[in-house]
């Protein structure tokens, strides 16, 4: 499979019960969409986005976080919120696309 499009870097936020753990990803590629959200009155603006990282060795799962570059080191997750972070967003869905019986790549978004 041709990844030459997974130039990019990331960094991975995921919440263990050790605390938050941060990975910065260097071969991944991610797109946004920031739209306003029609169905909330007000100035509400959305961030769609689409992730690819072609690691079979990572775990990703939905409420995963991801921030385009290198982040920030966070301590608390319950105050490290999309919202309050400025880039950061949230995993909603996560897909595994597997070849000949292991993980090729990872498609995550929101």
């Amino acid at each position: 499979m041709d990844y030459s499009l997974c130039d990019q870097t990331v960094t991975l936020y995921q919440k263990r019960e050790d605390g938050v753990h941060r990975q910065v990803l260097d071969r991944a590629f991610l797109v946004t969409e920031h739209r306003l959200a029609e169905e909330v009155p007000g100035d509400h603006r959305r961030v769609r986005f689409t992730l690819i990282v072609p690691d079979g060795t990572l775990r990703l799962r939905p409420g995963d976080r991801v921030y385009e570059g290198e982040g920030p080191v966070c301590a608390d997750w319950a105050s490290f919120l999309p919202g309050a972070v400025p880039g950061l967003m949230q995993m909603e869905y996560v897909i595994p696309y597997r070849w000949n019986g292991g993980i090729t790549h990872w498609e995550a978004g929101a």
